[in-house]
């Protein structure tokens, strides 16, 4: 097996431990701390999203007719409000995903202590990032959507009053379980829960890039002071340093992760853009295209 071959079942094998530590989580409850700056604010903005869904879906019960509209117009009606409200936050998701991208890059340039460098690897990693940003804001719409429909066509069959199914829909967002592992999500768990891992993951995403501009080839995880700390984020500190691409402890390393990375090799005398970069949502190497522009 050659260097490469071997990299990329090593990013692979990080993914899969990440995922395994998400579907074994075993979280009473989504922390309210938030450890990066605007974080919850971003969580804010999904939630306000999924409130001002809430809202479109009661306002058009409340003006329906129960047994025409309710019945074959309501889905058709509410879809593009909804989406709307979505396209509209894009300008948003995409300023916090730069926020903690670019506080991760701080981060690292300061840990190195080098000058300042942005190049099209910046971009093309923060239009992956806001992009899958996006999507699972989408998802957790689409899901609450699923909810609102299920209220009102139960609402339709069971002879309940408008009234009644538009209250039913205010509590979807905390009815709607996702399931992994032994854990149930419900849909507002799942919005505070995004803002946690995902600015974590976009300034690591950042710090990585960083590293990689720098030419730094090892890293170390740097576990959090807190007491709970998680014994597989202890045992991995513990094997440092790794080579920059191996993604086994970079953070984060699990769900609600609060540990972090530095650099464990020096940094070249001058930055570089590099022709490839590690998406950190997928755990593969993407070619940089320069002549990407920064949009969804």
């Amino acid at each position: 097996m050659d260097n490469k071959s071997a990299a990329s079942l090593l990013r692979m094998s990080a993914m899969k431990l990440r995922n395994l530590a998400f579907n074994n989580a075993a979280i009473k409850e989504v922390s309210t701390d938030f450890q990066i700056a605007g974080a919850k604010e971003f969580w804010q903005l999904i939630d306000s999203l999924l409130a001002e869904h809430v809202t479109i879906s009661k306002e058009h019960v409340l003006a329906a007719s129960k047994n025409t509209d309710l019945n074959f117009e309501y889905l058709r009606q509410i879809y593009p409000d909804i989406d709307n409200i979505i396209q509209e936050a894009v300008p948003d998701i995409r300023t916090y995903t730069e926020k903690f991208y670019t506080a991760g890059k701080s981060a690292g340039f300061t840990d190195m202590g080098v000058k300042a460098f942005v190049g099209s690897s910046d971009t093309n990693a923060m239009f992956h990032l806001t992009n899958y940003n996006f999507e699972l804001i989408r998802k957790l719409t689409d899901d609450l959507a699923a909810g609102v429909r299920q209220e009102v066509w139960q609402g339709v069959a069971r002879d309940r009053g408008l009234k009644e199914i538009a209250k039913r829909i205010e509590k979807v967002p905390d009815l709607v379980p996702l399931q992994r592992g032994n854990r149930f999500w419900t849909i507002a768990e799942r919005a505070k829960l995004q803002a946690h891992t995902e600015s974590t993951r976009a300034r690591h995403q950042g710090l990585y890039m960083s590293f990689k501009q720098y030419d730094v080839t090892h890293y170390e995880l740097v576990n959090t002071p807190w007491k709970r700390l998680c014994p597989d984020c202890k045992a991995k500190a513990a094997n440092n340093p790794y080579e920059i691409d191996d993604l086994t402890a970079w953070a984060p390393v699990h769900v609600l992760c609060h540990c972090s990375n530095i650099a464990a090799s020096d940094p070249a005398e001058k930055a570089s853009d590099p022709n490839e970069f590690l998406n950190m949502v997928t755990g593969q190497m993407e070619q940089v295209n320069k002549n990407l522009v920064f949009a969804i």
